[in-house]
């Protein structure tokens, strides 16, 4: 029979460092590129698959950073943008800071759409007007753009918020997406 030595335990002390713990949502139409952005900022990765699947109700993702020497714990759910997915939705609104409002640039439809995902996310949130948004076009390297850039900026300038141009299969201001909406949260 083998004898094992007993387990000799030390005391560890926990890290003195702050983590703030952030809450974004993705949200916009089914199709527009919510899950290729999120998991492209997650797992920090290009070349992601191009035939992902729509999101049914919600996903769930975390990515730890460092921005202006503060450690963040960015907690992002990822929404499904089908309608029939309206009622589970509500309740991700609850104590969120931030939102990622994307549409698909090859696609009008929808960039006009994005009013009334404003008009969802200032209804179910608690903080109304005052939550942070980034506006985000996607697929700028899939084809015709429907929507003008400058189109989009204004948009998002006179809803008070920021706006990126992105590309997951090329890589192109994901972080930057993302660490500017953090940057603005308190």
């Amino acid at each position: 029979m083998a004898r094992f030595e007993p387990i000799t335990r030390h005391q560890t002390r926990p890290v003195d460092r702050e983590i703030v713990n952030i809450k974004l949502l993705v949200v916009g139409d089914s199709g527009v590129g919510k899950t290729a952005l999120t998991r492209a900022f997650c797992s920090e990765a290009s070349g992601l698959p191009s035939d992902l699947e729509p999101t049914i109700g919600a996903d769930f993702y975390v990515r730890g950073c460092t921005h202006h020497g503060r450690e963040l714990r960015v907690n992002i759910w990822d929404l499904s943008g089908d309608h029939q997915f309206a009622e589970v939705r509500n309740e991700f609104y609850r104590d969120v800071q931030g939102v990622v409002l994307c549409f698909d640039t090859t696609a009008r439809k929808t960039f006009q759409n994005l009013e009334s995902w404003l008009e969802e996310m200032q209804h179910c949130s608690a903080g109304g007007g005052s939550l942070k948004c980034a506006v985000v076009g996607t697929k700028v390297e899939s084809g015709p753009r429907m929507v003008p850039e400058q189109a989009a900026r204004d948009w998002a300038r006179a809803k008070c918020a920021t706006y990126f141009d992105v590309s997951t299969a090329v890589g192109k201001n994901i972080e930057s997406a993302f660490r500017d909406l953090a940057s603005r949260l308190p």
